[in-house]
């Protein structure tokens, strides 16, 4: 129980260095720092999205899905909903690869494009796709897999 503690005051200390409300998303390596310490070292993924405003700041972390040791589920309905709900005007998609390797995957890259597709169409653009590892991410975007 006191090693849980310790893990758990660990995670807040490290999610408390860069507050939620001062964040401003416009690198990739400000988001994954604030969700590394969150999701980096979780044993089954996670899909997130981060909710921006108009700056680039994010409002809101929404938790869009708890999966399994090797997979998470989010459509694009279940993204935007949310995104409709907390009122984006863009949004940041997140997950995390429990192996530590952030390299996506080719289901990782079809999700990205579906999401991207359907963002542009109900004008909430998704600024990026960011896959969390054991203290590490790799930015779709950075990467070049989308524009």
């Amino acid at each position: 129980i006191q090693l849980l503690c310790l893990t758990e005051i660990t995670k807040r200390m490290l999610k408390s260095h860069t507050a939620q409300k001062d964040l401003c998303c416009n690198e990739p390596q400000q988001i994954a720092a604030y969700f590394i310490p969150i999701m980096g070292f979780l044993e089954t993924e996670q899909v997130r999205m981060a909710v921006l405003n108009g700056r680039n700041a994010m409002v809101n972390d929404v938790l869009l899905s708890n999966g399994s040791f090797v997979s998470a589920m989010a459509s694009p309905r279940e993204v935007f909903y949310y995104a409709l709900k907390h009122r984006a005007v863009s949004i940041i998609l997140l997950h995390n690869h429990p192996s530590g390797d952030p390299s996506p995957s080719k289901e990782d890259l079809a999700l990205t494009r579906r999401i991207a597709r359907t963002g542009e169409l109900i004008g909430i653009p998704l600024l990026d796709h960011i896959i969390i590892g054991a203290g590490r991410y790799t930015s779709l975007r950075e990467s070049g897999y989308f524009s």
